[in-house]
């Protein structure tokens, strides 16, 4: 169509404006390209707002055993994407350091030792608009199970043997086997770890002079060796068993404790059941009738960790508090007498703040939660670790010199503690070179320190000798060493610092 001029000049007008208008549109919502646009490589930069990171999820407390890692988590959200970077505090927060390398959203532990329980973990997240910074989150580390024969009844009975815990969940056991106490099916003496057939998804064991019990996942215990003393294997019957038989009607089970000739356990609901041999009062049921199946402790609540000794039994409350019943000779009830059995549970004087608490021939040690030990019963080898030539003690007295210990053990007649950098102490008789000082010195009054021991997480101790696990997963063992007891394929010799037990790194659960 032919437009008059002035039309055609009007027209060409209002195209010119719709075109600029276009482009000044298109600039300020950053279209186009080249250098007028903000869009792809152009110098227009991006125009999304910065928005300071918020933690949408926070690092969870966790609970490992010794030699496992820990895993933490954090999430933010932000613009750009914020970055992590992981901080660690070993005081409790009052100092905070940065982890290196640590800068994803989760966070993986080395593997964890004893000492250190307590660490806390914080995610920092950052961007250009600024960082938020996590709720901290705590590492609790437990050691593993180890459970060496700790209290025969006289130094010479009751085989010397160690049972350990292994990485799938099974159990091996070496040294003595008069009872069928290693679980193998046979009675006789082994000098390397044997495999206790039939059992699986083990998480603590205990041994006793001459039975064993297993804790399983599920809450059922399994029992193995003697069992015609007083039924200690608690089945219901008094027949000795060369391999693991259930004890009866117990499904709740949490922790044990084997004394001489008696078995314990704690059950999920923070109670206690006894079974075996009851002569003075062990069993806390009141009465010194022998028991083949358990019975409850009388009168117990809030127990978080048993022991069991001799004849004696203790128990630990979540209040840091102890009671203990049954023989009382040395004083091992820890109540200010001597002599008289307590049939019952009766406090421990003067305790508080306990965390562990281990019970040896007559006497028995805890461990407080500043990494101080007590010690009370029998101290006529100088087992309490006091410094002191009295023969026994009926209340707690302080082990001397001792402040960061982790872990406690005892034996026939000395006491073990690990400390918290890995190393480990002990104290008392030393005829066999159970101290592991290099020494078969006769006693030490204190703590002498174990030769060559570093990288330890967890301790035991049996009638004359004591082992350890280190953080690599291997064990060491030392002191006597005549019935295959030290693990390390010689049954003649004693061995006066740790030797290797057969089985190699990444053995032990």
């Amino acid at each position: 169509m032919d437009f008059p001029a002035h039309l055609r000049t009007r027209i060409a007008g209002l195209a010119t404006l719709f075109v600029l208008s276009t482009a000044l549109l298109l600039a300020a919502c950053g279209g186009g390209s080249g250098s007028g646009g903000g869009s792809g490589s152009g110098s227009g930069g991006d125009s999304t707002v910065p928005v300071a990171p918020v933690i949408t999820a926070q690092p969870q407390s966790t609970s490992v055993t010794t030699g496992s890692t820990a895993t933490f988590s954090a999430a933010a959200n932000g613009a750009p994407t914020p970055t992590f970077q992981w901080q660690l505090s070993t005081d409790s927060g009052a100092n905070w350091s940065s982890i290196t390398s640590a800068t994803a959203s989760s966070y993986t532990t080395p593997a964890t030792a004893i000492g250190d329980s307590g660490n806390q973990y914080r995610a920092v997240a950052s961007n250009s608009a600024g960082s938020a910074t996590s709720s901290p989150a705590t590492l609790t580390v437990t050691a593993l199970p180890l459970a060496v024969k700790a209290v025969p009844l006289d130094a010479g009975d009751g085989p010397p043997y160690v049972c350990a815990l292994r990485a799938e969940g099974t159990v091996a056991c070496w040294g003595g086997n008069d009872w069928g106490n290693l679980g193998d099916g046979t009675t006789i003496e082994r000098d390397a770890p044997t495999t206790v057939p039939g059992l699986a998804n083990v998480v603590a064991i205990t041994t006793g002079s001459g039975h064993a019990c297993a804790l399983k996942a599920d809450g059922s215990v399994a029992c193995w060796g003697r069992n015609d003393f007083a039924g200690e294997l608690g089945d219901g019957t008094t027949t000795n068993s060369s391999t693991p038989v259930a004890v009866s009607g117990l499904t709740d089970a949490v922790a044990i404790a084997a004394g001489n000739v008696h078995t314990c356990a704690l059950k999920s609901n923070g109670t206690v059941a006894c079974w075996g041999s009851n002569g003075g009062g062990s069993l806390g049921d009141g009465t010194t009738t022998d028991r083949h199946t358990p019975v409850a402790v009388a009168g117990l609540a809030n127990v978080v960790a048993i022991t069991a000794g001799l004849g004696d039994t203790c128990a630990l409350r979540d209040d840091g508090t102890a009671a203990c019943w049954g023989d009382n000779g040395s004083g091992q009830g820890g109540n200010g007498s001597q002599f008289s059995p307590v049939k019952t549970p009766v406090a421990v004087s003067g305790l508080t703040h306990a965390v562990a608490i281990v019970a040896g021939y007559d006497h028995v040690c805890a461990l407080k939660d500043d990494g101080r030990v007590v010690c009370w019963g029998n101290n006529a080898l100088r087992q309490l670790g006091d410094g002191s030539a009295n023969n026994y003690s009926t209340t707690p007295t302080g082990v001397v010199g001792l402040t960061d210990a982790a872990a406690i053990s005892a034996g026939l007649y000395f006491s073990c503690a690990l400390k918290a950098d890995g190393t480990a102490v002990c104290w008392g008789n030393n005829g066999s070179g159970q101290l592991g000082d290099g020494s078969t010195a006769s006693l030490s009054t204190t703590p002498v320190a174990v030769s060559g021991l570093t990288g330890a997480v967890a301790i035991a101790s049996g009638g004359n000798h004591s082992c350890a696990l280190r953080t690599d997963g291997s064990m060491v063992c030392w002191g006597s060493g005549g019935r295959g007891e030290l693990g390390n394929g010689d049954n003649t010799a004693n061995a006066t610092s740790p030797v290797n037990v057969s089985g190699g790194a990444v053995f032990w659960r």
